[in-house]
């Protein structure tokens, strides 16, 4: 009657699963499915994903673009549908980034911050994403957003920490974050205190990335 299977949204789950995924066909499934019931929450992600993993980084091509309209437009919608959902707000932040909407990408991490709280890499990617924004040289920010975008990346990261101890890369832009409030400090000895601080984050990054990499011992026999 529809022209759309019942198993044709788990064939498109399926084509989503392979590595050599086609994604055009899936989107297809999804559109069938959504057109059959705009509410299929489970389809609406599924067909934003879809978009997400077709579009790449840095290609300013007019399809590649649209890639990243239709999977931000697809994602919004299910916020909309559920404000709860996590995984949409993570995959916004994300394709703002990659697009460098910074604001957008702020707003969409810290919505998944405080969805989940017990989750560190909301956390660690509005410090990396602040350290971005206050690290660009061809546009620098005025001396007070940087140093009021510094202290709110360093207390993010303090967040992360809290909930992941070992998180090497939230103590290495700890390390970087420090040396950006260096560069800003006016007090010489203040400078020198913020570099020391620094270089203790960086190797504490180094020590969690042994930790991290060296294998587990065996379990003792029974």
């Amino acid at each position: 009657m529809f022209g759309f299977q019942p198993d044709s949204y788990s064939n498109a789950r399926f084509i989503l699963d392979k590595s050599d995924a086609n994604y055009k066909s899936a989107i297809e499934y999804f559109k069938q499915a959504l057109d059959l019931d705009p509410n299929l929450a489970n389809a609406q992600i599924y067909l934003a994903t879809a978009y997400l993993q077709q579009y790449m980084p840095g290609s300013q091509s007019r399809e590649n673009l649209k890639f990243a309209e239709n999977a931000i437009e697809g994602f919004n919608r299910v916020l909309r549908q559920d404000p709860d959902n996590v995984n949409a707000a993570l995959a916004l932040a994300s394709i703002y980034q990659s697009t460098k909407d910074f604001q957008k990408a702020r707003e969409n991490y810290l919505l998944a911050s405080k969805l989940d709280p017990q989750n560190p890499v909301p956390f660690y990617a509005l410090g990396q994403l602040d350290w971005m924004m206050v690290s660009q040289k061809d546009d620098s920010l005025p001396f007070v957003e940087q140093s009021h975008l510094i202290e709110e990346a360093l207390e993010n990261l303090d967040k992360a920490l809290a909930v992941s101890p070992q998180y090497e890369d939230a103590m290495t832009y700890k390390s970087l974050l420090l040396r950006e409030k260096a560069r800003l400090a006016l007090d010489p000895a203040e400078k020198a205190r913020l570099l020391r601080m620094a270089d203790d984050w960086l190797n504490k990054a180094s020590e969690a990335r042994y930790r991290n990499r060296r294998p587990s011992p065996p379990s003792p026999p029974r």
